[in-house]
């Protein structure tokens, strides 16, 4: 095995009849991978192409157009049924097996797929994940991130370092944006929630993350920068979203927010139903989470807040994609919501409302 080096000579494309990948990471990344899957498409138009997901994230690329199956891996299933899962995962004749999740456990169910081709990422500061790459797959693409930060230089997006995997087969990719499919069942669903909200006004998306309370930030900055947001832009109205992972920051939000009748909570969704709702906001703020990747799937102009002990890193790997955007470092709440609105004044007029 090579590490790194091009493989484009041991790939016969036509020869590839079935191709499995392994993402089983969050919700962001697997967004991040869409622009993965439709040029793996157009590379092997011919192919039954699978993709192993979690039950978390099923629902998030159920429907696109260029995956033909999705399997789903349940690590919180029974052993048994777990190892049923990788043996009928080994016994379905697979010719290509790639690891888009740069974790050890992709590594490994992409052995067990039997593949004679098996490929994947892996970083270079993550030496035993890549010891275990090494040892388990055909070929490696290896990213020096670390090694770049620290002479300052830029490092490549999720997105492109997906594709760049894509190149070493010796395919051409095309620059396509995130993409998530959203049914007319969903928007209408969401609609009918918003009422009389949308009509005629701006609403403007927050996602809600515990990543506010870092950085010196409490919970009452964050009320205070929702309370900013509906001063700055009076004929709005807030649409604050959250997650299973966040409902009790979401009650202590709904508590200190109490009276403001032009914002709307909202969690506890199906994806795609929460889906529709970001879908229709004409602006979107979060930090780097799954959120800020659905608002960029759907178009949805973006500021993205980053903390600041990892700026440098994070507002580069996992930037919003292909839409109009602003990024803020996350630092004293006043400079930051500062900051933040002067960021949405420059996309307000970019969104649905425009």
């Amino acid at each position: 095995m090579q590490e790194g080096q091009p493989v484009s000579q041991s790939i016969d494309r036509e020869a590839i009849k079935r191709i499995v990948v392994l993402r089983l990471d969050r919700v962001g990344d697997l967004i991040l991978s869409t622009p993965f899957f439709k040029n793996l498409r157009e590379g092997f138009p011919q192919a039954h192409i699978a993709v192993v997901v979690t039950p978390y994230t099923e629902e998030v690329i159920k429907g696109d157009s260029a995956i033909d199956e999705l399997l789903v891996y349940d690590g919180d299933s029974p052993l048994r049924d777990q190892y049923d899962f990788l043996k009928k995962l080994g016994s379905q004749n697979w010719d290509l097996a790639i690891a888009l999740s740069p974790i050890s456990m992709a590594y490994l169910f992409t052995y067990f797929t039997r593949a004679p081709l098996r490929y994947g990422c892996a970083y270079s500061r993550r030496w035993i994940s890549r010891f275990i790459a090494r040892l388990l797959l055909t070929y490696v693409k290896v990213f020096s991130i670390d090694e770049a930060l620290k002479r300052h230089e830029k490092i490549p997006h999720e997105v492109e370092q997906m594709l760049s995997l894509l190149q070493d087969m010796g395919m051409e990719t095309n620059d396509y944006g995130l993409s998530i499919s959203v049914h007319d069942d969903e928007l209408a669903a969401a609609k009918a929630t918003l009422g009389e909200w949308i009509v005629g006004k701006r609403l403007i998306g927050v996602h809600l993350s515990w990543k506010w309370l870092t950085d010196s930030w409490t919970a009452e900055d964050f009320c205070e920068f929702a309370r900013a947001l509906l001063a700055r832009y009076s004929e709005s109205y807030l649409l604050l979203t959250y997650g299973p992972l966040e409902y009790d920051l979401a009650s202590s939000i709904s508590g200190l927010l109490k009276g403001e009748e032009q914002i709307l909570l909202q969690g506890n969704l199906s994806f795609k139903r929460w889906a529709g709702l970001i879908a229709q906001c004409d602006l979107f703020f979060s930090p780097d989470t799954g959120a800020l990747h659905c608002a960029t799937a759907l178009g949805i102009p973006v500021v993205g807040v980053y903390e600041a002990r990892s700026f440098e890193h994070c507002s580069q790997q996992w930037a919003p994609w292909k839409v109009p955007h602003v990024i803020v470092k996350k630092g004293n709440p006043e400079e930051t919501i500062d900051e933040l609105l002067a960021g949405g004044e420059k996309l307000i007029n970019t969104g649905r409302m425009s």
